[in-house]
């Protein structure tokens, strides 16, 4: 064991059940992390990819936008004129390591669950903007962004911003819709240029839809997956895909999505498609995310 771990493998030890330790520290801590703007389909890509033997994962688990308020909080207070905090008591790499311990924890449930899985898939879509956090944290990871036309994303965020599991989170405005989704897709693809090759992968939901076969094939690639698995993901993805299931203290709670979740959205008028459009600006010949006729 490398000397340089110690503290981390020793703590984990005590997180992870009996005679999986190994196993369950190698999958968490190189992580598939499946990002992008909410409403972009992630859900419905992280079902597809579950119902694979080799994939596990759980609900999404915020814990990289937990972890950045630590390390975020931990720097500012260290920095102060009056220094204090928990830079008093660890160094920040020693907190670094605790956050690695906090991550085995949070993920082993959703691994000792799945004796198959070989890979470990974790979704949550605000990720997008802590993927230099998590290059930090977890050297190991991997990253799927997916990117969805924003028009389709504003369109399905203002509609989840009158639905009571999404008035607390989602923009109601064409502007500031706009807005989260230009956050996300630029801070992912910024990160993602500082991830070592083959470890990024941007791709189209639109693509998944049109040409999912080749679309799955990148993905089974950036996963290490065989290649024969495309024709399953693809049957998978039209049948609404694996439950996500549920850990922790929400064990109990039924996993079912909320009534409209997985809807659709009322489609954005002419005006508003031209709203999103200037101020989306070249971001979607960058992307590859071209306008519909008529827009």
């Amino acid at each position: 064991m490398p000397e340089s771990e110690p503290n981390l493998r020793e703590s984990a030890d005590s997180t992870v059940p009996p005679g999986g330790g190994f196993r369950v520290r190698t999958m968490a801590m190189a992580p598939v992390l499946l990002v992008g703007a909410p409403r972009s389909g992630t859900t419905w890509l992280q079902r597809t990819l579950l119902s694979l033997p080799e994939c596990c994962g759980g609900q999404e688990s915020h814990a990289l936008c937990t972890v950045a308020k630590v390390v975020e909080d931990f720097d500012r207070k260290a920095a102060m004129e009056r220094p204090h905090g928990l830079a008093a008591h660890l160094t920040r790499p020693e907190l670094i390591e605790q956050m690695r311990c906090f991550w085995l924890a949070t993920m082993t449930p959703s691994i000792a669950a799945a004796p198959t899985a070989v890979r470990l898939l974790e979704k949550t879509p605000d990720h997008a903007v802590h993927l230099d956090l998590a290059r930090e944290l977890l050297p190991e990871a991997r990253v799927i962004h997916l990117v969805r036309d924003p028009c389709d994303v504003v369109a399905s965020l203002m509609s989840a911003s009158r639905r009571s599991w999404g008035a607390g989170w989602a923009p109601a405005t064409v502007e500031s819709a706009t807005s989260r989704w230009i956050e996300c897709v630029d801070a992912a693809e910024a990160s993602g240029a500082r991830f070592d090759s083959g470890r990024f992968l941007t791709i189209r939901y639109e693509d998944l839809q049109r040409d999912p076969r080749t679309a799955f094939t990148s993905i089974l690639r950036l996963l290490e997956l065989p290649m024969d698995r495309v024709e399953a993901l693809k049957i998978a993805s039209e049948s609404g895909g694996a439950e996500i299931p549920l850990f922790g203290q929400l064990a109990e709670r039924s996993s079912e999505e909320p009534a409209g979740f997985l809807g659709g959205s009322t489609p954005l008028g002419p005006w508003a498609r031209r709203k999103v459009m200037r101020l989306v600006g070249d971001r979607y010949s960058t992307l590859g995310v071209a306008p519909r006729s008529g827009s």
